[in-house]
């Protein structure tokens, strides 16, 4: 099974870890792993990413904290993230690992420009003093 989306830039992370960089050839269980990802069925994961795709993933979200100019974050936020991480069954608390990304998400949650990867919490936006309108009002 030919997968030639893989191969273009801007593909979810999912994709790319069914897929394990090698697109063609893929075992009839990958191949249906792919087709429920397609579908919107995600399959759970029986051990997170390896150090490979967990370094990549790390170095991404580390450069959109650097390019989002290093963002704060509200106080208890970061808390509030991790206890929904903990009430998840992707959640590892061995050793603080999300199944699906494989993030140590007691160090995930504190990026302001880091999202879950099954959705239940999403980057954190807000304006600073710097980007407030201050032109005069007529």
């Amino acid at each position: 099974m030919n997968h030639p989306i893989c191969q273009k830039p801007g593909i979810p992370l999912r994709c790319r870890q069914i897929c394990d960089g090698k697109p063609g050839n893929l075992s009839e269980e990958k191949q249906l792993e792919l087709l429920n990802y397609f579908a919107g069925i995600e399959t759970p994961r029986a051990e997170p990413p390896g150090i490979i795709e967990r370094g990549l993933s790390f170095v991404g979200a580390i450069a959109d904290y650097a390019f989002a100019g290093f963002p704060a974050m509200p106080e208890g936020e970061s808390e509030r993230r991790l206890n929904i991480c903990r009430g998840c069954t992707e959640f590892l608390p061995e050793t603080t690992q999300c199944r699906q990304c494989g993030c140590y998400m007691n160090l995930k949650t504190q990026l302001a420009t880091s999202v879950c990867p099954l959705g239940l919490w999403d980057a954190v936006t807000q304006k600073g003093p710097a980007s407030e309108d201050t032109s005069p009002k007529d």
